[in-house]
């Protein structure tokens, strides 16, 4: 468990715990360029699994991005026509307005269909 994510009762009380604790945690921000630069602007966060604890299990840091999530997500993401080929989410401008459009068409959207 990472330190900072863990309050102690033995230590303090459940009323500091919910009102100072928990909201103060909920404020942190990622530090991590990697993070920053292209994960914390991409659009597929709807498909995209990252999660810092995810990030803890594996890399022991609350904001590293796991690649893996990541070329899932943009597997998901071609397949509905979100991003062409060879694209990054997080380099696409009309990222989001795409999901829009493409929400507002459940006729051409693979995850509205009928079951057969």
């Amino acid at each position: 468990m990472h330190k900072e994510t863990v309050y102690d009762l033995h230590k303090g009380t459940l009323i500091v715990a919910i009102s100072v604790f928990f909201p103060g945690f909920r404020e942190r921000k990622a530090t991590n360029p990697e993070f920053l630069q292209c994960f914390a602007v991409c659009f597929l966060n709807g498909l995209c699994k990252q999660c810092p604890a995810k990030s803890w299990m594996e890399t022991v840091t609350l904001d590293t991005p796991l690649e893996y999530l990541c070329e899932v997500a943009h597997a998901q993401a071609r397949y509905l026509g979100l991003i062409g080929e060879s694209e990054k989410a997080w380099e696409v401008t009309a990222g989001k307005e795409g999901v829009e459009r493409f929400s507002a068409k459940p006729e051409q959207n693979p995850m509205t269909l009928p079951y057969q």
